[in-house]
């Protein structure tokens, strides 16, 4: 344990009114726990050892930040009653952001913007450039099917511009 803070304990409309200083073009202080270098060492490896080191503060875009009901993908913004209090100081949130953005620092952001300590216990990424979550396959492993691999393939190269398939990946050649 780094520090020993209570979270946050207010109502949603607290946390949905700091939430535009977040949006738009900002400047993040990477996570000690990342893969950033300094000195030639991994910063996860030298936060694992115990040690702090200063980082910079760099460029990034968030393009939207709501607060979610639950953790499903419903938006509370619309129909949110402010005045309930946040569960448990626990909170849910769907963020479209640029390469290079930091989620933990987000959370810790918002917490401190609020007066009190927030983490992340959870994250499910669902997009990642051209690619989304609905373009997996099931990680059920009777779901991994030849076809299904080669299928999964063709919708990946699709949406990169691959074109020159070997053969044996080709659904026309099967």
């Amino acid at each position: 344990i780094l520090t020993d803070k209570p979270s946050f304990q207010g109502k949603n409309q607290d946390l949905i009114d700091v939430l535009p200083q977040f949006t738009g073009d900002i400047m993040q202080i990477p996570p000690m726990v990342s893969a950033l270098k300094k000195d030639g060492k991994r910063l996860y490896d030298l936060a694992r050892e115990g040690i702090e080191v200063e980082r910079e503060a760099s460029p990034t875009s968030v393009y939207k930040l709501e607060m979610l009901d639950d953790l499903n993908t419903n938006n509370i913004d619309s129909d949110v009653k402010s005045d309930t209090n946040v569960d448990c100081g626990k909170w849910s949130m769907h963020v479209e952001s640029s390469g290079g953005f930091y989620v933990r620092t987000l959370i810790e952001d918002i917490g401190r913007a609020v007066g009190g300590a927030a983490h992340m216990t959870a994250l499910l990424r669902v997009k990642a450039g051209p690619f989304v979550l609905d373009d997996c396959l099931p990680p059920e492993p009777e779901a991994w099917t030849f076809e299904a691999i080669c299928e999964g393939i063709n919708i990946t190269n699709g949406k990169v511009g691959l074109t020159d398939l070997p053969p044996a990946f080709n659904s026309n050649n099967r």
